[in-house]
């Protein structure tokens, strides 16, 4: 074998072929991120459509990678450590289609703050909704390289997106008067930012068991 090349061709074959997937379906949920957010500072809901369509490629997506990886470890048998990555490769995607819902979530209150004209959000946002951007697209990065290192550093930095959710929760929930509209709609979104960096989070946490064979959830 040449650089660690499997034995069964056709294994490495398919394998690639399930990771290209996962891979495609974060970086669909990613390229959603900044134009779902775009529609809130700038009050255009002009790519409502584009934001449907790359939603729709993922649940698709979601839907080959659980056949093709099921069929994988029929077709051939893979030993312990190839059903390890196999199985946790099917885990992350279903992290990144959960993920890209959650956006879809997201420009679901927006286009209800744009409809009552809300002008504080983008602003209450911004802190939490960049490092949840990142987290993404880290995760994703990571799960391309098999990058353990990459991985550890999200889990570490999930601890700060945890903090930013719940002062933003407090600082929300503790106003005089109840909460507005808006207000309303910005819990909901803190509340899918907030999910969408656990679930980068769970990435970074499969990519150590693929890497490691140690399973971190829930230490």
């Amino acid at each position: 074998m040449k650089n660690g090349e499997h034995i069964l061709t056709g294994y490495d074959v398919a394998l690639s072929s399930l990771r290209q997937k996962v891979l495609k379906m974060g970086n669909l949920a990613y390229e959603n991120l900044s134009p779902v957010f775009d529609s809130l500072s700038e009050g255009d809901l002009s790519q409502k459509e584009q934001i449907k369509e790359r939603e729709n490629q993922v649940d698709l997506l979601e839907k080959e990678v659980d056949e093709e990886g099921m069929s994988l470890i029929m077709r051939f048998q893979p030993t312990a450590i190839d059903l390890r990555i196999a199985f946790a490769s099917i885990n992350v995607a279903k992290n990144f289609e959960r993920a890209s819902d959650h956006i879809s979530s997201i420009f679901k209150h927006i286009c209800k703050i744009l409809k009552i004209q809300g002008e504080e959000s983008i602003v209450i946002l911004d802190p939490i909704r960049e490092k949840v951007g990142k987290a993404l697209k880290k995760s994703i990065v990571a799960f391309a390289d098999n990058d353990m290192q990459l991985a550890k550093a999200i889990l570490e930095e999930d601890e700060e997106i945890n903090e930013d959710y719940k002062k933003a929760l407090k600082n929300l929930l503790g106003q005089e008067g109840g909460l507005s509209d808006e207000q309303l709609y910005l819990v909901f979104i803190f509340r899918s930012l907030e999910r969408i960096g656990d679930l980068a989070k769970g990435v970074a946490e499969d990519i150590v068991f693929i890497e490691s064979g140690e399973d971190i959830r829930h230490s």
